[in-house]
């Protein structure tokens, strides 16, 4: 699948509060986020390194970023019903997107609100249909549940479908969607065996689909790494390591390897060939790769001289990015866009003290490729194409599909 548009998930807001309206929009990759060659790529990555110098993170210069103006025009809008209803605050909106029918197209968006009903977008044909409602309201409370897609097994007319798991981030429920066998209704699972001390909310540090889509591997943060069966429905430890990837790794089998954003590196993605083995034979799987892909700008004083009267008392004004969550999207053949959010902390420093002032929240998306290594080299290698900011006003990206 090769995919030509990033799907962005924004929540409007108006004078500042949300208005529980959810907005579709469609980014251009090719427009946006590549250039026209890897070529040209590598050549502005060298022009970039030549300007900052070489040698550590921290001595070159911050990635090259232009603005994202606005987004798209929305594709279509997601209104609570009734209008008048405030949306429960207790409550999360899920946003998912599946893999489209027979492998080619840009996919479907699953939209499931606050009460559960469940609504279906097809980015090919442009329809909506309606979905089976999630009828365990506990699912959605708290802060978003973790939600998995999985390619499922051919159908009778040989189309590959998905499956749809969706996991609390406060209690041990499980659910399935599964739109092969029974896509009228969400199955129970049963639930993880994470430790208990995991539910203050469960924070899922990194997770990948194994054995050719049969096996779903975990990592709860800080607790090992957790092994849920497809076929038998059974769970297992796989062991104390970790994943050493932040969030969901892709398989590529075209460069036979997992890629995902590291959880041991800030803004460097990392690659592992032996996923599967690590999980067959319960050992730790290997680090082949680790690139840095965004180099932010570091933290910043300017001074402020308090005019001629205090020109000896000179204070500054402090300006630090803070990442608060990220995505890695495959569009195929290699290419990537990773999207993350910050915000950017503003404070006033005044002597000793420091007060916060400001605080800004935007968008960083990056088009990156892994290649293959150079003359038949062997491993791999990572291009990093273009950066864009967005920087949230009336709307406020959520999700990145």
């Amino acid at each position: 699948m090769i995919r030509r548009f990033v799907n962005l998930i924004a929540e409007g807001r108006d004078q500042g509060e949300v208005t529980g309206v959810y907005s579709l929009h469609r980014l251009d990759v090719a427009k946006h986020l590549f250039y026209p060659s890897t070529a040209e790529a590598e050549a502005e990555n060298e022009n970039e390194d030549n300007n900052g110098g070489s040698g550590s993170d921290n001595k070159r210069r911050p990635t090259k970023m232009e603005p994202l103006r606005r987004l798209p025009t929305p594709t279509l809008r997601f209104e609570p019903f009734p209008r008048d209803i405030d949306q429960s605050p207790c409550a999360s909106n899920v946003f998912a997107f599946l893999r489209p029918r027979r492998g080619r197209g840009e996919g479907r968006i699953v939209h499931i609100s606050t009460d559960g009903c469940g609504l279906l977008y097809d980015a090919d044909s442009h329809s909506t249909s309606t979905m089976p409602s999630l009828d365990i309201h506990e699912l959605l409370m708290g802060n978003k549940p973790i939600s998995i897609t999985v390619d499922g097994s051919a159908g009778e007319n040989g189309e590959k479908e998905c499956r749809l798991y969706m996991m609390s981030n406060h209690s041990p429920l499980f659910q399935v969607l599964d739109f092969n066998k029974n896509p009228r209704k969400w199955q129970p699972l049963p639930p993880p065996p994470f430790p208990e001390e995991c539910y203050s909310p469960l924070h899922v540090k990194g997770f990948a689909v194994v054995n050719g889509g049969r096996t779903i591997a975990i990592t709860p943060l800080g607790k090992g790494t957790y092994c849920f069966d497809m076929a038998s429905c059974a769970w297992s430890q796989a062991g104390d390591w970790d994943l050493p990837f932040s969030g969901r790794a892709e398989y590529v089998s075209e460069l036979g390897a997992w890629l995902g954003i590291s959880s041991s590196y800030f803004n460097y993605l990392c690659a592992s060939s032996d996923l599967s083995v690590a999980i067959d034979t319960r050992q730790e799987p290997t680090v082949q790769h680790v690139w840095q892909y965004f180099n932010q700008p570091l933290q910043q004083l300017e001074p402020i001289v308090l005019g001629r009267r205090f020109g000896n008392i000179v204070h500054h004004s402090r300006s630090m990015w803070s990442p608060t969550s990220h995505h890695l999207l495959n569009l195929g053949s290699g290419r990537f866009c990773i999207a993350e959010i910050f915000e950017d902390e503003r404070s006033l420093c005044l002597g000793y003290e420091e007060q916060p002032y400001e605080s800004k929240e935007f968008a960083v998306l990056t088009g990156i490729e892994v290649l293959p290594g150079h003359n038949g080299e062997g491993g791999l290698r990572m291009v990093r194409h273009k950066s864009k900011r967005y920087m949230f006003n009336n709307d406020e990206i959520k999700w990145a599909l």
